[in-house]
């Protein structure tokens, strides 16, 4: 991995609260087989994904807490609110 300004070397680069923590020796791997496992679903699958991925993401970048909580709040309404499907 690189160094900052100071010379510490960067172990991972993190966006709001919490502190950096090094990436595991799997990450690589697993990053790997989850963007192929992306890449094989469907444009329909991943365009109805895509809203829900980004809500999580912004939920882990916010330096509140409160942002954060309602910004998942509406990542995880749609998966409650949901209506029954009449056959």
């Amino acid at each position: 991995m690189g160094a900052d300004d100071q010379g510490k070397p960067l172990d991972a680069f993190v966006e709001g609260p919490g502190k950096a923590k090094p990436f595991p020796e799997t990450a690589v791997v697993e990053g790997s087989r989850l963007f192929s496992n992306w890449l094989g679903l469907s444009d329909e699958r991943r365009l109805e994904l895509r809203l829900p991925m980004q809500r999580l993401n912004s939920a882990m970048r916010r330096p509140s807490l409160v942002d954060s909580a309602i910004d998942l709040g509406m990542l995880l309404n749609p998966s409650f609110c949901r209506t029954a499907e009449v056959p």
